[in-house]
């Protein structure tokens, strides 16, 4: 397999294919970012769905020096919307025909993937960089035709979600692609060394490259340095942050820890949910608890860094189930690392990794109320210990955490799969 130059210019050409909103694919933003600096023509395909989610992807798109392809655009105006209503049914049918009947649909893991594939494959790209579910797919269609593609298995898409889930996704259609695409790509990335290992034993394949999900050392700079979030600098405060607000991630754990620590201290929450959940988990504890609990939307990406610094202790209380969760390092103890918060982890496969790798900056525990309560305690009881850990996660961001070290590591890789004595 060689690489195709479609393109006029003697720039090697990129093509990143991601399924989502490029707020929700900070990877695939930080990899188009790395490759344009390197001096390479870089292009995102990704649809475009929600006028929300544009809002923020246009927030991000800001100064960036590559060009972003909308395909699928929901938003494209068409008569009474007819596009988008298509494109929602379609999607909805085919997940109800993988739950009801079992087929593999390749339409149930994205919005019309099939215009995805055919604006990347226009672009005759030297190398097309396939991100989530949709970029597998995508892989599939596109090394057919003899192009030269890397994948970034950024969760263990077979093998993701809790069993009620599974149910709405075409696990047989995942597990082939994730085999060819191991097997069979120029070259492979992942987010851990345990997931790496666990994927190259279950589909015979030599082992993926790590590739951490940091963030830019740099990013620190453009810190607004306001406290917005924050309310009491006189007592501890504690943060946990994903997209989304909900059961399974670790929440009613950690405010059941809530009801057994006798110091004062603030927990942020922050991520989109319902008004009906926030309630429940405020109900697991009495009313003088409550009052140094306090939520928040999720923000743009750009002011996210300036927000988790505002805290001095991030939780990343991951589930040990379903086995993607359990590898992976999540995007999150990469941010507060940046951020300058000591992290505290439960002892997932991939944050034990993590935590090897960053032993001064991140702690472990069990995901019991009684063990998180007694992690927590060890650090606001001690203010030397736990400004310690502060500065170690600082020096790990500067370091080995870096993105820039990551981003590095990247553009070597590219760069060689672009030389044509490394063609397969």
């Amino acid at each position: 397999m060689t690489a195709r130059h479609g393109n006029s210019e003697n720039t090697p050409h990129i093509c990143i294919i991601t399924g989502s909103h490029l707020w929700r694919n900070p990877r695939a933003v930080k990899e188009a970012d790395a490759l344009v600096e390197a001096g390479f023509k870089v292009t995102v395909v990704g649809p475009l769905i929600s006028e929300q989610d544009q809002a923020r992807d246009k927030i991000l798109l800001q100064n960036r020096k590559w060009q972003r392809v909308a395909s699928p655009n929901l938003l494209a105006p068409s008569l009474f919307g007819y596009r988008r209503f298509l494109a929602r049914v379609k999607k909805r049918l085919s997940i109800l025909v993988v739950r009801h009947f079992g087929l593999s649909l390749a339409g149930s893991l994205a919005y019309s993937i099939g215009d995805t594939i055919r604006s990347a494959k226009k672009l005759q790209a030297d190398i097309y960089s396939c991100h989530q579910e949709a970029g597998l797919v995508a892989f599939e269609s596109l090394s057919k035709k003899g192009f030269v593609c890397t994948v970034d298995i950024e969760d263990w898409y077979s093998k993701d979600l809790l069993p009620e889930a599974q149910k709405d996704r075409p696990i047989a259609l995942l597990r082939r692609l994730e085999k060819l695409a191991l097997q069979n790509a120029k070259v492979t990335f992942t987010t851990s060394q345990a997931l790496a290992v666990a994927l190259a034993a279950e589909n015979d394949s030599k082992l993926p490259v790590v590739l951490f999900n940091a963030f830019e050392w740099a990013g620190r700079t453009r810190m607004d340095g306001q406290t917005r979030d924050r309310k009491n600098p006189e007592i501890p405060s504690l943060q946990w942050f994903s997209q989304t607000i909900g059961p399974g991630r670790g929440l009613e754990e950690l405010i059941d820890a809530v009801q057994l620590i006798d110091r004062a201290f603030e927990l942020h929450i922050r991520g989109d949910g319902s008004d009906v959940y926030k309630q429940a988990l405020l109900s697991r504890l009495p009313a003088e608890k409550r009052a140094n609990i306090f939520f928040h939307a999720t923000t743009d990406p750009d002011a996210l860094l300036s927000r988790l610094a505002e805290h001095d202790i991030g939780l990343a209380l991951e589930q040990s189930v379903p086995a993607s969760r359990d590898l992976t390092i999540t995007n999150k103890v990469f941010q507060y690392l940046q951020a300058g918060c000591a992290v505290l982890a439960s002892k997932t496969s991939g944050q034990q990794d993590a935590q090897t790798c960053f032993p001064g900056a991140i702690s472990l525990t069990d995901l019991d109320p009684k063990a998180i309560a007694g992690a927590l305690l060890e650090l606001l009881a001690d203010p030397v210990r736990l400004e310690m850990a502060k500065a170690s996660a600082l020096e790990a961001a500067r370091t080995s955490a870096s993105w820039e070290i990551a981003a590095r590591q990247l553009v070597t890789i590219y760069r060689d799969a672009l030389n044509p004595a490394s063609a397969k």
